[in-house]
C-alpha cells in the first residue's frame, strides 16, 4: 500500500491482508449481520487468502475469525480499534466467546501467561467500549499484579507504569471512586511518587472507604510524615527480579545478598510483606547447605501467606514432616 497514504497493518503470525474495494458490505444470517468491510486490510488466516480467487471478497465467518485472531494475536495493531468495532457490530457470538474467556480468567488465580491473556481480552472491550472505566480500572489492576509478580520483577516497573496510565485514564472518567483512588494511590506508591499516592489517598479518604478507612489513615499517616523506603519500592521488586535470575543461574550467595539487602529496610519489609522474598531467600540457603536458616525463612513465607504451597512443600521436604 506504499503511496496509498494508508497506514501498513501489523504483521501478524499465520495472518495475511486482504483490502475488498470500498463500499463493500458482507451480509449473514438473512440479512440480520452485516459487515461494512471496504476500504481498508482485513485480517485473515494466511490459508483462507491462499484458497480465494482473485478478486473473490472472502465470507462473513472467515473475516469474524480473522478479526478474532488478530485483535487476540495484538489488540495494539494497527486498525485494532476498526477491528473491535467490527466484531461488536457483526459477530455477537464471537464477543460472546471472549466474554466467557474473561469470566473463567478473572475467577481464579492464575500464571504470567494468563495473566497476559487476561489483558488482552480487557483490552479488546476496552477496544468496544473506549471511555468504559470498568476496563481501564480492571487493566490497570491485572498490571499492578504482573508487577508483583514473582516471575515478572525484571519487568516490574514496565508493569507498574502501565497499570498507572490505565488507572489514571480511569479516574478521568469516575474522579471519586475510592477504590480506583486506593489502587492509584498503592501504585503511586510503589513507583515512589510519593505526593501522588497522598493526594489520592487524600481524596479516598474524604469519600470514605468503608471497611480500609483504618488501613487508610495508617498509610496517609505515614505519607505525611514522610515515612517511606529507603528507595521506591519498585526499585527493590527489580532488585529481587534480579536476585530470581541469580538464583536460577545457581549464584546463590549473591542473590542471598541482594535479598538481604531488600529485608533490611524494615520500612519496605512491612508494607510489602512479599512471602515471594522469604521463599528465594531459603531456596538460596538450602543450596548454600544452611538448613536452619532455610527453614525459617520458609516459616516466615507461610506467616506472610499460610497457602503459600511452594512453601509448604519446601518445609515439608526439608524437615521431612509431612
Amino acid at each position: 500500500m506504499a503511496g496509498t497514504g494508508m497506514m501498513e497493518p501489523t504483521p501478524l503470525a499465520g495472518i495475511s491482508y486482504v483490502t475488498p474495494p470500498e463500499g463493500t458490505i458482507l451480509s449473514a444470517r438473512d440479512g440480520r449481520a452485516t459487515v461494512p468491510c471496504g476500504g481498508i486490510p482485513i485480517p485473515l488466516r494466511e490459508e483462507v487468502v491462499a484458497a480465494l480467487l482473485p478478486g473473490e471478497i472472502p465470507s462473513y465467518d472467515a473475516v469474524g475469525d480473522g478479526l478474532y485472531q488478530a485483535l487476540r494475536q495484538n489488540p495494539g495493531c494497527t486498525f485494532a480499534d476498526h477491528y473491535a468495532l467490527l466484531l461488536r457490530d457483526a459477530y455477537p457470538h464471537l464477543v460472546a466467546d471472549l466474554a466467557t474467556q474473561l469470566l473463567m480468567l478473572e475467577q481464579k488465580d492464575v500464571d504470567i501467561l494468563y495473566l497476559d491473556r487476561l489483558i488482552t481480552a480487557l483490552r479488546i472491550f476496552l477496544l468496544m467500549e473506549p471511555e468504559n472505566p470498568l476496563f481501564l480500572k480492571q487493566i490497570g489492576r491485572v498490571y499492578r499484579e504482573k508487577g508483583l509478580r514473582l516471575s515478572a520483577l525484571n519487568q516490574t516497573t514496565r508493569n507498574l507504569y502501565h497499570s498507572q496510565g490505565y488507572l489514571n485514564r480511569a479516574l478521568l472518567l469516575t474522579p471519586e471512586d475510592p477504590d480506583l483512588l486506593l489502587l492509584y494511590g498503592d501504585v503511586s506508591w510503589l513507583l515512589g511518587k510519593y505526593d501522588e499516592a497522598l493526594e489520592s489517598f487524600q481524596t479516598a479518604c474524604r469519600i470514605g472507604v468503608g471497611e480500609r478507612s483504618l488501613e487508610l489513615e495508617e498509610r496517609l499517616g505515614r505519607l505525611e510524615a514522610g515515612a517511606h523506603p529507603l528507595v521506591p519500592a519498585v526499585d527493590y521488586l527489580e532488585a529481587i527480579g534480579v536476585a530470581l535470575n541469580l538464583q536460577q543461574q545457581q549464584e546463590y550467595a549473591e542473590a542471598a545478598a541482594i535479598l538481604w539487602d531488600v529485608l533490611d529496610d524494615e520500612f519496605f519489609r512491612q508494607q510489602c510483606p512479599l512471602p515471594e522474598v522469604n521463599y528465594l531467600l531459603g531456596r538460596c540457603y538450602e543450596a548454600l547447605t544452611m538448613p536452619k536458616y532455610a527453614e525459617e525463612c520458609y516459616a516466615e513465607a507461610l506467616v506472610k501467606r499460610p497457602d503459600y504451597e511452594e512453601a509448604q512443600e519446601a518445609l515439608r521436604e526439608l524437615t521431612g514432616k509431612g
